[in-house]
């Protein structure tokens, strides 16, 4: 998880790749509990700017949680990570997982 840690920006964008790989993971075998774990870590890993400095990584991460929202049953937190991917992609193409 590598939570409460004092990281450099640096260690947090390695670690927050590193939660992005695990939620995948565990998406893929259903367990949709900890792949929220690994996907809210992996978030709030992210820099402030994220959306500029780490656009792929946060795109993979907020498309990941608007899923497993959506498996879960967590309307509020799809329609959030939804709202906030769409507002922030660069071309259409980009966010047509999210349209979907």
């Amino acid at each position: 998880y590598c939570k409460d840690a004092v990281l450099s920006q640096e260690k947090r964008s390695q670690y927050s790749s590193v939660n992005a790989t695990a939620a995948k993971f565990s998406m893929a075998s259903s367990s949709f509990e900890r792949a929220r774990c690994y996907i809210d870590v992996g978030i709030n890993l992210l820099e402030t700017n994220r959306w500029t400095e780490q656009y792929s990584l946060c795109l993979d991460l907020y498309e990941m949680s608007a899923s497993v929202s959506c498996f879960k049953g967590d309307i509020s937190t799809m329609s959030r990570c939804l709202h906030e991917t769409i507002a922030n992609v660069k071309c259409f193409e980009d966010g047509l997982t999210s349209n979907t």
